[in-house]
């Protein structure tokens, strides 16, 4: 996990640096292990999910598209103009509560925190 904020493509640049890449979360305990392991309240953190090369067609950064498990906060994917990149959030945001949901948002208005897998 890394804590200095970067956008979603320079968050990427950062783990393919440390032989890594931003985190693919395939199933309901890996989002609970993300959880519990590095989620702080009201932080995002980038993870590796991203429809910026085709819209709608959500891919993981290894190449595979999503398929199967997903967790997006109740009406997202938005798919909102220029939101092409996933992040994670824990706790209150805009009057929501978020419980490690995903949603898509602009890849590079706000840096974030992210994760890397190996």
């Amino acid at each position: 996990m890394f804590t200095t904020a970067k956008t979603w493509f320079n968050a990427e640049a950062a783990c393919l640096n440390n032989d890594a890449l931003l985190v693919k979360i395939e199933s309901v305990n890996e989002n609970e292990f993300i959880k519990t392991e590095y989620l702080t309240a009201t932080v995002d953190y980038w993870i590796g999910l991203s429809d910026s090369v085709n819209e709608g067609s959500w891919k993981w950064r290894d190449g595979t598209e999503l398929t199967g498990y997903t967790n997006w906060f109740p009406g997202e994917p938005t798919n909102g103009t220029d939101e092409d990149c996933v992040a994670i959030r824990m706790g209150q945001h805009g009057g929501n509560l978020y419980d490690a949901q995903w949603h898509d948002i602009n890849c590079y208005n706000i840096p974030r925190s992210f994760i890397c897998e190996m």
